[in-house]
């Protein structure tokens, strides 16, 4: 697993054992629960009694307060940037580990570690680092909420006008995939001998393409099967008539 991966996965972790915590340590308070280690086994984390009643005493904090003094960024600046990334991200601009470093100075005069970015995801599992697939110039000044709500209002008076059933909505997409695999890896590792220092895999040199036809139905259903188009070998003559004119 990678590494911000794995941040990330702790920190998921981490938001759901404090979120059970807090609910103990509030249906003690509010007489929900007798006790601490009551709380704690209605709730089943019974080998959490222990930091529920030092919550309850004011002797310890979550993990996040109790490390504030230690962190670059306090609170309210890491909201700031985790809204950045989110909004960056919608935008087609996101940032990077490299890029992240210029906004986090900006908040506080001082340059993050290079393991920064690792410990901000394990604080803020909602946010994380991955591979964006590419996003033409042209489509993305198009892709804004304005242009997008007014061709599905378009599409809704089309709809309300002719009277046409969400049974005979249907949508279609397709894509091409290469018989032999293309020119690009797919990124999967394979297990070799230590002392093996070839390390080839055999693959196909075949370019043909196929494309694949999948379609839904807006009432949920999907009425016309997946289908696969391969290369043909004749042609039709009448696949290029059209009205006597060729």
């Amino acid at each position: 697993m990678p590494l911000a991966a794995a941040y990330r996965k702790q920190g998921t972790k981490d938001r759901a054992r404090e979120a059970v915590i807090k609910e103990a340590v509030d249906g003690v308070k509010s007489k929900k629960y007798a006790n601490p280690r009551q709380a704690a086994e209605l709730l089943g984390i019974q080998n959490q009694y222990h930091t529920i009643w030092r919550r309850l005493n004011g002797k310890t904090k979550p993990r996040v307060k109790a490390h504030m003094n230690h962190q670059l960024l306090n609170t309210s600046q890491e909201t700031v940037l985790r809204n950045w990334i989110k909004w960056l991200g919608f935008t087609g601009i996101p940032l990077t580990k490299r890029t992240i470093g210029l906004k986090v100075e900006a908040l506080c005069g001082r340059k993050p570690s290079r393991r920064w970015i690792y410990r901000f995801l394990r604080r803020n599992p909602d946010c994380t680092l991955g591979r964006p697939a590419g996003l033409d110039p042209k489509r993305a000044r198009h892709f804004n909420y304005t242009t997008v709500n007014k061709h599905f209002e378009k599409l809704q008076g089309v709809f309300d006008k002719d009277d046409i059933p969400l049974c005979n909505v249907l949508n279609v997409d397709e894509i091409g995939v290469q018989l032999g695999g293309g020119r690009k890896g797919t990124g999967e590792q394979c297990l070799f001998a230590h002392m093996d220092k070839s390390r080839y895999k055999i693959k196909s040199d075949d370019l043909e393409l196929v494309t694949i036809l999948e379609s839904v139905c807006a009432d949920g259903t999907a009425p016309v099967k997946p289908c696969f188009v391969f290369a043909g070998t004749n042609h039709c003559d009448t696949w290029y008539e059209e009205d006597g004119i060729l």
